[in-house]
């Protein structure tokens, strides 16, 4: 068995897309090629890095890196989000996955790259073996938006050209600066949201007279009930800008963050829980620090 780690190009597809099919039905998206294409190609923060095993020249393992920059404090961070990850059944047990973390592990430190994975429950303690840092899980939770605001309006996004100077403005107002998140651009939301292959996302600015007061992205996921990708809000106005969210919207989230107010949340009676790394291969990352990433870079 052999390893190899390369930036992807199209001439892997074929490959890909024959491991995926003993996997997955033949209705998923990850059996799309113009999702992977989209996904491992079109990103404008770079194109996907990949790790795959082979046995002879058969593809027996499989996992890409979703390059994005992060941003806390003013510091801009490369990342990797781990995506995708399979080995074949044949294969399965007999340490294929534990050496492709390695490469993975090898390739963002040589990069001096973050490393970002949502894994499932089976796969957690392998990556707990490899040393990668967890930070709090994401728990789905029903945000209560209060009623909407005297002197607040809400548009739907038509031209992203209009965003760039927004974005702008609203970064520098956002209260939650020491947290890691997205560093978010026009280019990047046409690719993640308006482009996206398979889904559709409504992305909303709300302003106050003419001031800017937020961003919101959220997704129909179910009949009548939303979740929230991301947002953006200045200071003093979340509130007044999630009573702009769907009634029935699901945000994932922290157990431990709590919203209080007009804009508060409750945790839905369900078990599950999302397990979250993140890690930093110089140096251990606080604990919190992703609890604003939500699922702007894990719901692809």
């Amino acid at each position: 068995m052999r390893l190899e780690t390369k930036t992807f190009d199209s001439t892997m597809l074929p490959q890909v897309l024959s491991l995926f099919a003993n996997q997955f039905s033949s209705y998923d998206k990850l059996l799309q090629p113009r999702y992977l294409q989209w996904l491992y190609e079109f990103n404008p923060f770079g194109k996907a890095e990949t790790v795959r095993a082979f046995e002879s020249h058969e593809l027996i393992g499989f996992l890409a890196m979703i390059p994005v920059q992060l941003i806390a404090s003013e510091e801009v961070r490369e990342a990797f989000h781990v995506v995708n990850v399979l080995v074949h059944p044949r294969y399965q047990g007999k340490k294929v996955f534990a050496r492709m973390i390695t490469s993975t592990s090898d390739l963002a430190a040589s990069n001096s790259a973050l490393l970002i994975g949502y894994p499932n429950p089976q796969s957690v303690g392998s990556w707990k073996r490899a040393g990668m840092q967890f930070q709090e899980p994401l728990v789905p939770k029903l945000i209560s938006p209060s009623r909407k605001r005297a002197g607040f309006r809400a548009a739907d996004v038509r031209d992203l050209t209009q965003l760039y100077d927004l974005l702008q403005e609203l970064e520098s107002k956002r209260p939650d600066k020491q947290y890691l998140r997205v560093r978010v651009s026009p280019e990047f939301i046409a690719w993640r949201y308006v482009d996206h292959p398979t889904k559709k996302y409504r992305i909303q600015v709300i302003q106050r007279k003419s001031e800017s007061a937020g961003v919101l992205i959220t997704e129909r996921f179910y009949p009548g009930i939303s979740l929230t990708l991301d947002h953006i809000l200045s200071d003093g106005m979340g509130a007044e800008c999630l009573s702009f969210l769907p009634w029935l919207t699901v945000v994932l989230e922290p157990a431990v963050l709590e919203r209080s107010g007009a804009a508060r949340t409750l945790r839905l009676p369900v078990k599950k829980e999302i397990p979250v790394f993140c890690t930093d291969f110089a140096k251990a990352l606080p604990v919190g620090m992703t609890r604003k990433l939500g699922a702007s870079v894990s719901d692809f």
